[in-house]
């Protein structure tokens, strides 16, 4: 799991997390958010702004 978040916090790779070969869920970099949802979550600082 530390690798996949790597990847999108590094790489700004977006991850589908599958369940039984259906998407479930995704690990996104948060860039990609829109901004009301990173502030929901306390990740709208500027690291994680897009450029």
């Amino acid at each position: 799991m530390g690798d996949i978040v790597s990847r999108a916090e590094i790489g700004g790779q977006v991850a589908v997390i599958t369940r039984n070969g259906r998407p479930a869920a995704a690990v996104v970099p948060l860039p990609l958010l829109p901004p009301e949802i990173r502030e929901q979550i306390g990740g709208d600082d500027d690291a994680s702004s897009p450029p």
